[in-house]
């Protein structure tokens, strides 16, 4: 190959004219994700990958001048600029070192002087002029030209991260002119990710993910997002106290092919209890899962002792940004039953260390309506201009909800199957002498093995059923479908 490498900061430029097929080298400490070549075996312009330290893009750079078949590292730097190189090209066994160098020195200019107008003078340039696309090489979502409208674009996608990432990439401190309705929904949707993200610290079920990847950013906008399974280990330790623990663990199988269910609740002092669990590989597709789950007045058919569950407002940032409602009825003595009223976001985390889907639940922060008069009795609440509705019936407990994430992995060869990581933290307002610990692996088992086997009679007629009209309907598991097998193509591939 004739190569140039132009190494800026942590990013590195990879120019090659020529592929014959050969093998890619890849150091892992260069910074690399992936290097594009021409699919024929003939000499054309051949692109550039930029990779900068958020790996947010691909930037093409047409290569015609290097001609010299020779291998020899020389640096420089481009005229007037702050961004230090080096070249590199194959050597034939018979060149001498002083003769290597000087062609790489007569070929160097050439190579500045194929550079496009317009090419990054800095490092700060290039991360504000390479994030004119947030997909990497395997990703076809179509961006429009604005920044401001390619995170509109990726947040109704479901990727908050990547929106984030290029929103920070385009102005040195994120603060770039947006329209502020589309910065305020960014904003809300990474922090309810990032606390929910870092609920996983401590979550056996991803203590040997992902170690094949690269760090992320742990800051995006200003917001702590932990950019990897490790990087909420790291921050969880410091949570980790002296203080006795009031913990209750279960595992139980859900079929007679080694498919099982490890799950841990805790009850903390200040009456709030904590749910981890994890499901291994169900044989479920990815897809089918985040159907199950969106499709929230149809969760009935899949769960136990639910009476009642309905979406209470839809907001239009994407199909997943919405207000639900769920009441359960299940024995728990001297409780009529469970009200559950929650915000809801999808996060889309395939292309970052956790390689999940991310559904994020969290108790809606109502406010007193500004204009209601003081010395009513029942001031109305509000919620992102949603007016709180009235309890679904008296004597119902309500639930208030925290924190619940689950990660829906993708598993087997092509994503049939799926890994549920779920982690969840709420105040039951049921004293802890009602909720023996018997109760408590009981139901867990009790409602696991329902829902297993209730998924996988819906799975079996998914196409006849409501939720596989839903599917059908619905561009939102059409693109999750697509995005899912690329996915998978790209581990496949490593």
């Amino acid at each position: 190959f004739e190569t140039v490498f132009i190494k800026m900061g942590s990013s590195i430029f990879i120019c090659s004219n020529c592929s014959d097929g050969g093998h890619d080298d890849r150091n892992e400490h260069n910074d690399m994700r992936s290097v594009e070549r021409p699919e024929k075996e003939e000499h054309c312009s051949a692109p550039v990958a930029a990779l900068n330290q958020n790996h947010a893009s691909l930037m093409k750079l047409p290569l015609e001048a290097l001609r010299n078949n020779r291998q020899h590292e020389v640096s420089g730097s481009f005229p007037g600029s702050d961004i230090t190189t080096t070249f590199e090209a194959p050597l034939e066994e018979s060149s001498t070192s002083t003769s290597v160098r000087g062609a790489a020195l007569q070929a160097l200019p050439e190579v500045f002087q194929a550079l496009p107008e317009g090419f990054p003078s800095s490092p700060r340039d290039a991360r504000s002029a390479s994030v004119d696309t947030c997909a990497d090489a395997g990703d076809d979502l179509a961006l429009p030209a604005g920044v401001q409208d390619q995170v509109r674009t990726l947040l109704n996608n479901l990727r908050t991260y990547e929106a984030a990432a290029l929103l920070q990439s385009s102005s040195e401190d994120g603060s770039m002119d947006v329209d502020s309705e589309l910065r305020a929904s960014l904003d809300m949707q990474l922090r309810a990710l990032g606390e929910a993200l870092q609920a996983f610290g401590r979550h056996p079920g991803l203590q040997h993910r992902c170690a094949h990847f690269t760090s992320q950013p742990s800051h995006l906008l200003g917001v702590e997002v932990p950019g990897s399974p490790s990087d909420a280990r790291k921050r969880s330790l410091a949570d980790l106290g002296d203080q006795k623990r009031d913990i209750v663990e279960c595992s139980f199988d859900l079929d007679d092919e080694g498919r099982n269910v490890e799950a841990t609740v805790e009850f903390c002092p200040d009456g709030s209890a904590s749910l981890m669990w994890t499901a291994f590989e169900l044989p479920v597709p990815l897809e089918y899962v985040l159907c199950m789950v969106q499709e929230v007045d149809l969760v009935g058919e899949l769960v136990p002792y639910v009476k009642d569950a309905c979406v209470l407002h839809q907001f239009d940032s994407n199909e997943t940004d919405r207000v639900v409602r769920i009441v359960s009825q299940p024995p728990i003595p001297m409780i009529s039953g469970l009200e559950a009223v929650t915000q809801r976001f999808g996060h889309d985390l395939l292309d970052t260390p956790w390689e999940a889907f991310c559904l994020v639940e969290t108790g809606p922060a109502w406010q007193d309506a500004a204009d209601e008069c003081p010395a009513s009795s029942s001031p109305t609440q509000t919620y992102r201009g949603f007016t709180k509705p009235p309890p679904y019936q008296r004597g119902l407990k309500q639930v208030e909800v925290k924190k619940m994430a689950a990660l829906g992995c993708p598993a087997g060869a092509i994503g049939e199957c799926t890994t549920m990581i779920v982690s969840a933290r709420g105040n039951l307002k049921i004293p802890r002498y009602l909720i023996p610990n018997w109760l408590v692996t009981w139901l867990i088992r009790v409602i696991g093995q329902y829902a297993y086997k209730r998924a996988l009679e819906i799975v079996d007629k998914f196409d006849s059923s409501s939720h596989g009209d839903r599917l059908r309907r619905s561009s939102l598991y059409a693109e999750t479908k697509r995005r899912i097998r690329e996915h998978m193509k790209r581990r496949a591939a490593r």
